[in-house]
């Protein structure tokens, strides 16, 4: 056996070593053109492919170019101010796509060729006077200037064509500015002058249109301030159960005054509305006339608030308040309060005061009391829309026309309003009488303290208020 133990070890292979590279060994002028023209090509490449991306797959660079194009005609910008490239890699990128684009491939060799050697004498110069990272980086930059200088000297117009092309914005900012603001100016104007005709045609065009629009009588015409509160005064104005009578009597007028009347009175506090009663005197003088009667009695012409309490608890005491209800109206809210309403009896020598009765001779006081503005208030049928039962012996003044259309249509009092309150000053009710006419709107009231109402200027008028919502203009067309 041998013995291992003073036997040498095997020998082995050296062992292969990695290549030892001195960094800290200055680079040789063809290294550093090596360099520099590997970095050259690797972005050109790149630059060359972005510009292609950007150009076919932009499509509203078309436009900006356009306009840029436009621009320039008008006010050129200065090409070394627009046209300083930010770094060199942009202005490699600008310079690639110039040769590529506009100049043959000898050209641009030719031009590679002797910027190489420009450059090459440049960066020896250097190279000799500084270290080696400052004479490569000193290089670079006195290269990319010496090329764009050349560049410049031989296509100047295409690198400014190009320029603006990449930079639309810029050169079309002072032009776009100066542009904007003129054009805004002008449109300002214009539009000004527009807006302000066709304002001016509109109104024109509003008031024409509202004057074709009222009727004739209206076509001259003025406004009244008139205090909204008044809507609870007037020959129209409704007092039922739901509207209750906000005075207590107002320009009442003793009915005894009149020596030459041809009926009787329950005694001499017997009063009305001073402007009822010569309308009541007519109709009492054409009725005698006619039947040649004088026992016609005014029992109750006006009744304060306190009588109509008074008569109203009694009438409870006597009959129930659902029957009472039914015959007599509650404090502030009868049609006595108003002075425009009266009750008749007849009056009998022997036997004093009787009820009235819608019998002959006195029913043609029921069906000719329209003639001198009166209706009779509670018909019979018209329970469920009066509230009461019917009285042929209570009438009230409304006036004339509207006597009238109530009188030829069958309508009471509430069913009159509702009719009115759909005639505005646009749509009057036109009424004729035997030997007028006259026309009716309403006007709402205002939610302030005063309406304007529409009034005509060369007509006859009276305003009414209709104790719910407005005013009742009636106006007659017959002069």
């Amino acid at each position: 056996m041998k013995n291992f133990r003073n036997t040498p070890p095997p020998s082995f292979a050296p062992k292969r070593r990695r290549p030892h590279i001195d960094f800290e060994q200055p680079l040789t002028v063809g290294d550093k053109l090596t360099i520099l023209l590997v970095i050259l090509s690797i972005s050109s490449v790149l630059f060359v492919s972005l510009y292609f991306i950007l150009h076919f797959f932009t499509p509203q660079q078309k436009d900006s170019l356009a306009v840029t194009e436009v621009s320039q005609s008008a006010d050129p910008p200065v090409p070394t101010e627009l046209n300083k490239p930010e770094s060199t890699d942009d202005h490699l990128a600008q310079l690639v796509s110039e040769s590529s684009e506009e100049s043959s491939k000898e050209s641009s060799d030719e031009i590679s060729d002797e910027s190489s050697k420009e450059s090459s004498d440049e960066i020896s110069e250097e190279s000799s006077k500084e270290s080696s990272d400052e004479s490569s980086e000193e290089s670079s930059k006195e290269s990319s200037d010496e090329i764009s200088d050349e560049s410049s000297k031989e296509n100047p117009d295409e690198s400014s064509d190009e320029s603006s092309k990449e930079n639309p914005d810029e050169s079309s900012d002072e032009s776009s500015d100066e542009n904007s603001d003129e054009s805004s100016d002008e449109n300002s104007k214009e539009n000004s002058d527009e807006i302000s005709d066709e304002n001016s045609k509109e109104n024109s065009d509003e008031s024409s249109e509202k004057e074709s629009t009222l009727p004739y009588f209206l076509q001259e015409n003025t406004t009244q301030e008139t205090d909204t509160y008044a809507l609870h005064y007037g020959e129209l104005i409704l007092v039922n159960k739901q509207h209750s009578c906000v005075y207590d009597g107002i320009r009442l007028a003793a009915l005894i005054d009149n020596a030459d009347r041809h009926y009787a009175l329950t005694d001499s506090s017997v009063t009305l509305h001073q402007n009822v009663i010569p309308s009541f005197d007519r109709m009492m003088d054409d009725f005698y006339d006619t039947c040649g009667r004088t026992d016609i009695m005014v029992a109750c012409g006006f009744r304060s608030i306190n009588t109509q309490r008074l008569l109203y608890d009694n009438e409870i005491k006597d009959i129930g308040k659902k029957e009472a209800a039914m015959w007599v109206a509650p404090p502030h809210y009868s049609e006595h309060q108003t002075g425009y309403a009266f009750d008749l009896n007849l009056n009998r020598p022997g036997s004093g005061s009787i009820s009235y009765e819608n019998t002959e001779p006195y029913s043609w006081i029921n069906q000719n009391c329209y003639i001198y503005g009166f209706i009779e208030r509670y018909p019979e049928g018209q329970e469920a829309v009066t509230g009461f039962h019917a009285e042929s012996w209570h009438f009230r003044y409304v006036g004339i026309p509207s006597a009238y259309y109530m009188h030829q249509n069958g309508l009471t009092l509430e069913e009159y309003i509702d009719v009115l309150h759909a005639h505005t000053v646009q749509d009057p009710l036109i009424i004729y009488t035997e030997t007028s006419a006259y026309a009716l709107y309403y006007v709402p009231a205002d939610d302030h303290s005063t309406t304007n109402i529409l009034l005509p200027a060369n007509y006859s008028y009276l305003i009414s208020g209709d104790n719910d919502s407005g005013f009742i203009v009636t106006v007659s067309l017959t002069e």
